[in-house]
C-alpha cells in the first residue's frame, strides 16, 4: 500500500517546461539493479501490450520508446457536447541502467465533428483556456476546466499499467521469446 501511495504521489507531481507551459505527467524511476537494455525490452512489450494498434517509434541505441495515442472523451454536464471527441497524447520512455523516465504529454483535445465540434487544442498548465480573444472563450473554458479536472483519471491507468509492467522481471530475450 505504501508503495502505491509513494508512486502516485510522484504520478500526480505534473511537471512542466518553463518556456511553453507544456503540460507533462512523468518521473524519473529508478530500478537498481537492471540495465538499460532489460528495461528497453520490458518498455517496448509494454508499447506492444498497451497500444497494440499503434506505430511505436524506436531507438534502442538511445533507449528511446514513443507513441502517440488517445483518450475519449465525453464532457460532463458542466461542459459543452459539443467538445466530445478526443485528447491525444505522447508517451515516451526513455531507459538507462539502473532507471526510466517516462512523458505523459502533448495533450489536444479534438471534437469527433470537426465542422461543428469545439476545441480547446493543446492543453497547458493554465486554469483557464489562454485565448483571451476567442469568440467563444466563456465555453472554452469550461470544456478547458472539465478536460484538466478529468486528465488525472484518464492519464493514471496509463501509469499504473506502465510501472507494474516495468517492475515485472519476466522479460523476453532479444528473439521475443
Amino acid at each position: 500500500m505504501k508503495i502505491i501511495l509513494l508512486f502516485f504521489i510522484s504520478f500526480i507531481s505534473v511537471l512542466s517546461q518553463a518556456q511553453t507551459g507544456k503540460l507533462i505527467y512523468g518521473s524519473t524511476v529508478q530500478t537498481e539493479g537492471r540495465s538499460k537494455d532489460e528495461l528497453y525490452l520490458t518498455a517496448k512489450m509494454w508499447f506492444t501490450t498497451e497500444f497494440k494498434n499503434n506505430v511505436v517509434q524506436e531507438n534502442e541505441a538511445e533507449g528511446r520508446l514513443s507513441t502517440a495515442a488517445f483518450f475519449e472523451y465525453q464532457p460532463s454536464s458542466q461542459s459543452d457536447a459539443r467538445a466530445k471527441g478526443r485528447i491525444k497524447y505522447t508517451v515516451t520512455i526513455l531507459t538507462k541502467d539502473g532507471q526510466y523516465e517516462y512523458e505523459i504529454t502533448d495533450f489536444r483535445q479534438e471534437p469527433s465533428n470537426r465542422s461543428k465540434g469545439i476545441s480547446v487544442g493543446l492543453l497547458t498548465h493554465s486554469d483557464v483556456f489562454p485565448d483571451r480573444k476567442d469568440k467563444q472563450k466563456e465555453v472554452k473554458d469550461k470544456i478547458w476546466k472539465d478536460i484538466k479536472n478529468e486528465l488525472n483519471s484518464l492519464v493514471f491507468p496509463v501509469y499504473l499499467s506502465l510501472n507494474e509492467a516495468m517492475n515485472t522481471t519476466n522479460v523476453p530475450n532479444r528473439s521475443g521469446e
